[in-house]
């Protein structure tokens, strides 16, 4: 059996839940980590990982808006994040997203003994009044962001300022609430999905109409989903049922498969953008679409199985990424603010490329 490399562990000193990996960048492996002190200056934690020794630097900047609730790195310029976060004022706690750039000192890598609080540079607010959850179109031109029953969909080529280009309201019985959302990787980035208590719903970015839904999709709240990066039809979504459920979002009523490995909610879920057989937190059998011939879907039939158990955490975990550079390298973030570096194991690894 080939021996794994022992996980690394950076602790932050406030809590945390907000995590996303460094994208646009082919070298460096590089995560953000927004906390969420209610007491303190809220801070943005950008840790490196040097996989040739085996260890962590980290650089701290002030993010002294409010708790972070979620982090996205810009797709289009590495310099760039936004964070969601609340804000107090006014005696009342406002749901904002902002755009922040780092120091023009960012491309070195980070000192070792680096220790020093350094400033953002601040370059715009979105306008909407609540954000509930905000995500960069992959190619980075533009923001798609969520209040709790609206879709706003932002420009950011033509100025400085975000330019609000379209919305939509979400339409459903009761007091219905987005939680979550998703660009698909496919169809020129038109489309982005959505979770609202237990559906999830597809919608053309375009026309602001939506595309398909998956009604009743989990037992109970949808958490999170992700969209396979390699065959366009399909998702998968996890949920407070303790569920990870794939789709063909051209059969909504039909779910392809369920997972039951875990015995609490599930808060987050990612495809591996390099092999979409590995998932956070299972693998799921491969599936090929013959789209030329027209034919069914064919799978090929490999059994289902936990690849290995991470069990390093102390608290419940609400974020996992991988990282946008090694295909084998991942994060995950724990509410105690205890941010883990692991990898793949090396039998499957090399299992998935012989």
């Amino acid at each position: 059996m080939l021996e794994d490399e022992i996980p690394l562990i950076y602790g932050l000193e406030y809590q945390a839940r907000a995590l996303c990996a460094q994208v646009n960048e082919t070298e460096i492996k590089r995560f953000l980590v927004g906390t969420q002190s209610l007491k303190n200056s809220n801070q943005v934690h950008l840790v490196e990982y040097d996989d040739d020794n085996n260890s962590l630097t980290k650089c701290i900047y002030d993010h002294k808006e409010g708790e972070i609730w979620h982090i996205s790195s810009s797709p289009q310029n590495k310099h760039q994040f936004l964070t969601c976060y609340n804000k107090l004022g006014n005696n009342n706690i406002q749901m904002k997203c902002s755009i922040w750039e780092f120091p023009e000192n960012f491309e070195m890598s980070i000192p070792a003994d680096e220790s020093s609080h350094h400033n953002l540079k601040y370059l715009a607010d979105l306008p909407q009044q609540v954000t509930i959850s905000s995500i960069w179109e992959p190619s980075g031109k533009c923001i798609a962001s969520l209040s709790e029953n609206t879709i706003y969909y932002y420009d950011l080529n033509d100025s400085s300022e975000p330019k609000l280009i379209s919305s939509a309201n979400l339409e459903a019985k009761g007091q219905p609430k987005f939680t979550n959302c998703k660009w698909n990787p496919h169809h020129s980035y038109s489309q982005i999905a959505t979770c609202n208590d237990t559906a999830i719903r597809g919608w053309d970015i375009k026309t602001m109409k939506q595309s398909f839904v998956i009604d009743n999709s989990h037992g109970q709240l949808v958490r999170d989903i992700d969209f396979n990066p390699n065959k366009q039809y399909y998702l998968v979504s996890v949920g407070d049922d303790c569920k990870t459920k794939f789709w063909d979002i051209r059969k909504p009523n039909e779910c392809l498969k369920t997972l039951t490995n875990h015995s609490h909610w599930v808060w987050c879920v990612r495809y591996n953008s390099f092999h979409d057989q590995l998932i956070l937190t299972e693998p799921y059998k491969t599936i090929i679409d013959d789209e030329n011939t027209g034919s069914e879907a064919k799978e090929i039939i490999e059994p289902d199985k936990i690849v290995k158990m991470y069990e390093d955490h102390e608290d419940s975990v609400y974020s996992v990424e991988w990282s946008s550079v090694e295909p084998w390298v991942f994060a995950s973030l724990s509410y105690d603010g205890r941010l883990i570096i692991n990898k793949v194991p090396k039998e499957e690894k090399y299992r998935i490329l012989l």
